[in-house]
Parts: structure tokens; sequence; C-alpha cells
């Protein structure tokens, strides 16, 4: 017992002595307009940056993009702000995170720079450091984003929003690491009702603000947004949106057949009959959250029903090879949930455990990869082969190794593809009066997407969608950034874009 009780102490000495700074990594604030004096900070193939970019935010790649951070300290506020007579390069500006992220978004949309904003919030285990392997990957993906607009003749400047939390509390090495889950799953809960609602709310008010100024209805939206929240940062994302999700589903419904409360303004873009969105797109990778929390916007979603194709408000994407939200997060709810009793059917006793990607009623659609060798050449080859169901299409993996003309045109040659793929589908979906029936869909790289059929609660249109992906999509827990993840979210995405010209053919059927 003695022996037991010593392990224990020095357990808990050890983890004391450990402990991750509660204080900001991004302290110093740059004018990212002042391109004479503003730091760069170039990623390297890995998404590696220079020491120099260790506290600064946001971090300029060129004219590539640009990646912001905004952190929350362990109570979801924003920290707090320094001597403000302080005006030194070393002073902590990290109170300022927020304001100087909404006005730089001004500045730009005032003037007339079309944008496009993705959004990631971190999980358990990571933080806003330099080096930390979510940051690194995340830049990997807006030089990603940023290589997609090359062949426009209008193209859209990347912006980057990590939102930071206190992710990782201590620096001991796994699996030691693991005692910190309901620690930080209880942080997440603060912070995603903390300061990161005002964050999203004012990103939100922004993009419906000047996308509704739109001279006329062909011009492009000034501001498209993309969310993805991963792990616990899926709860933080999908907690503070999933309110504003359920109001605009409802309101397609209750508000059906009553008159417009006013008649469209002269010279605003004219809206086509869609749900009005809190983002162009959400997505959860791997949301490590009970499904009891994901079960009320799930049966809103299913209870709506629509006409035409329209592209889903959320998606949940859940790796089936996923051991943390598989085997560790039912096993942590276990011990919480002993003196919990539920209160209408198995079905509850099962959710308040679960996470709605291992919980079977809940699941929508499953999403399949392809185990054939990749149809583009690797480092080493010099021939190029063929996409099955793109022709002459090139994955992210590929894309990430080229410059230049050479990636200018393969990103050209895969937009049209993919334009194509995306049009011939959402087409004959709508032609077909295929709303109730259920669809398989097939992505330029060969990842395969069913919907799955529930019993007594099937809408195979549903604008929430619950996926169960396969381990050539996600493999595990920490694969959030797997180019064939990365390729089926941006098809998805560019399904936002498609959308309304092709609804507005649906509906004039």
């Amino acid at each position: 017992m003695r022996s037991l009780v010593s392990l224990s102490a020095l357990l808990v000495v050890l983890i004391l002595g450990a402990c991750v700074s509660h204080d900001a990594y991004r302290t110093h604030l740059i004018d990212a307009a002042a391109a004479h004096n503003t730091l760069r900070c170039p990623a390297d193939v890995h998404g590696a940056t220079v020491p120099d970019c260790k506290n600064v935010t946001p971090e300029i790649f060129d004219d590539k993009y640009e990646l912001h951070f905004v952190e929350f300290d362990d109570q979801g506020w924003l920290h707090p702000a320094s001597n403000p007579d302080d005006t030194t390069e070393a002073s902590d500006q990290s109170s300022r995170q927020v304001d100087a992220l909404m006005a730089r978004l001004k500045q730009l949309l005032q003037a007339g720079t079309n944008l496009k904003v993705i959004v990631f919030v971190h999980g358990w285990k990571h933080n806003a450091s330099l080096d930390d392997a979510n940051v690194k990957d995340f830049r990997r993906l807006l030089e990603r984003a940023a290589s997609d607009e090359l062949p426009q003749s209008a193209p859209r400047k990347v912006i980057g929003i990590y939102v930071g939390w206190r992710g990782k509390p201590w620096k001991i090495p796994e699996p030691l690491l693991n005692l910190s889950f309901w620690s930080r799953k209880d942080t997440a809960s603060r912070v995603s009702v903390g300061s990161v609602r005002e964050m999203f709310a004012r990103i939100r008010s922004l993009q419906r603000y000047f996308n509704t100024q739109a001279v006329n209805e062909d011009a492009p939206e000034r501001m498209r947004t993309l969310m993805i929240g991963h792990s616990f940062g899926g709860l933080i994302l999908y907690a503070a949106t999933a309110g504003p999700l359920i109001e605009v589903l409802t309101a397609r419904e209750d508000l059906a057949g009553l008159p417009p409360l006013h008649s469209d303004r002269p010279g605003s873009k004219k809206r086509y009959e869609e749900t009005e969105r809190i983002a162009d797109m959400i997505v959860l990778v791997n949301p490590a959250f009970e499904a009891s929390r994901f079960q009320a916007l799930y049966r809103v979603a299913n209870e709506n029903t629509h006409t035409c194709y329209e592209p889903p408000l959320l998606m949940s994407i859940t790796s089936e090879t996923d051991e943390a939200t598989k085997v560790a997060f039912p096993a942590g709810r276990f011990i919480n949930t002993l003196f919990e009793r539920p209160t209408s059917s198995e079905e509850q006793a099962t959710a308040i455990k679960r996470t709605p990607g291992h919980m079977p009623p809940y699941i929508t659609h499953m999403l399949h990869g392809t185990t054939t060798p990749s149809p583009i050449p690797t480092h080493d080859e010099t021939t190029s082969k063929l996409d099955e169901t793109c022709g002459d299409w090139t994955p992210a993996s590929k894309l990430l190794t080229l410059e230049g003309e050479q990636l200018a045109n393969a990103v050209k040659e895969n937009r049209i593809q993919e334009v194509k793929q995306s049009t011939e589908f959402i087409k004959h979906l709508n032609a077909s009066g295929a709303d109730e029936r259920p669809w398989t869909r097939t992505f330029c790289g060969g990842a395969r997407l069913d919907t799955v059929k529930q019993d007594g609660a099937h809408n195979a249109q549903t604008l929430v969608w619950n996926i169960l992906a396969d381990s050539d999509i996600i493999d595990g827990h920490n694969d959030v950034m797997n180019p064939a993840l990365l390729d089926f979210v941006r098809q998805m995405f560019r399904d936002t874009e498609l959308s309304p010209e092709l609804t507005n053919q649906c509906i004039s059927q």
C-alpha cells in the first residue's frame, strides 16, 4: 500500500513539473498589409517554418496565404492583455488576436479582395506552437488551398485561422499523456462556450454582409468559409455551431409557406432557395464528443425534406480504425456515466458513451477509399497514368510536390475534371427525383460515398452527414490531413460553389 502511495505521489510530482505553460504562443501581432516590413514565414515540404515566426500572428507565406492564430485559455477566455504602455515587440498582444483578425478580413474585403477562409480547431495533445504537428499540417493544407486558385482569372486570397487552446497540458511521453483525457475534455467543453463563439459569430456576420453586397446574381460570393475541427476540436466547433445550425434547419420548416418579410432589395444579390449556411461547410474529423449531443441536430436534419440536392451544412467523418474514439472514449465515459441514468431508451444509454461516428443508428454515409495503386507517378516516375474516374487528374499527395507552371496546369485540369464529375452527379440525382432513395457517388481519385438506410429514419438528402470512413481515407485518430481525405473534402466544398446554379435549375423544372 505504501509503495502504491509513493508511486502515485511521484507521478503527481512528475506531471506537475512537466506542465505546459498557460500563456499564449502567438504574442506578437504583425501588420499583414505592410508588405515592405512584414516578416515572411516560408514553409518547407514538411510544413516547418523559420524560428523567427515562433511568436507571430499572422504568418505570411509570400502571396500564397496568411495564417492567423486565435488562442483561448482553459476557461475559454481570450488571454489577458499585457501592460498597454508596453509597445515593445516582446509585449504580449495575444488579447487582441480576434480584433486583429477581424480588422484584416474587413480590410481585404473593403479593398475588393475575394477571400477563401479556412478555420481549423485542433484537438487533444496539440497547441499553437511553432512546430506542433497540426500547425505544420495546416500550413501545407493552406498551400494546397492557395494552389487551387492558380487557374482562376480572379483568384481568392487564402486566409487560414488556427484556433489554439491548451490541448496538450503536460510535457510527458505517451502513454502517460493519455491521463489528460478527462481534464482536456472538460477544457474543450469550456472553450466551446467561451469567446470562440464570439469569433465564429463575427466571421459569420462579415460573410453575410459582404456576400449580400454583390451587384448581381452572377457575381461570386465575396467570402467563402470552410471550418474543420478535429478530436476535441470537433467538440469545440460542434458545440459552438450546433445551435445556429438547428435554428436554420428548423426555420426552413417552420416558416414554409409564410410570406417574405420584405422584397428583394435593389442591387442586392438574390438568394436561391436553399438553407442559409453558418459557413459554406463545417467538417468534423474523428470528433470526440457524445453522440447524445449530436442527436438533436441529427433528428432535425432528418425531418427536413428537400426537392433538390444541396451540399451538407455539416459533415462528421470518423475513421473505422480510430481507436481513440472507438475504444478509449467509451472507456473514459463509462467512468463519467456511472451515476447517470438514461430516461428514454437503450439508444440514449449507448449515445451517452459513444461518439457519433461509432453510433450505428446515426450513420448516414459510408466513405471508401481506393485500395488500388495510385494512378499518379511517384517522384521517380516520368510517365503519367490516368485516374479511372476523372482521367488526367492529380491527387493532393502529388500536387504538393509540384511547383510553377507544372502545378498550375495540374490544378487547372483537376478543376475541370472535378467540376464535370460533380455537375454530372448533381444533375443526375436531381433529375431522377431520388430525394428519398439511397445513392452512390464516386469522386475523382476513386473515393466512393454510399448513403446508409436506417430503419424508420432515412433521408438521403439530409443536410447533416455522419460518415464512417475506411482507413484509406483516414487511418486512425490523428490522420487528419490524409491527402485522400483532403481530396474528398475539397470536392465536397466545391459543391457549395456549384449548388446555386444547379439548384435553381432543379427548382425551375
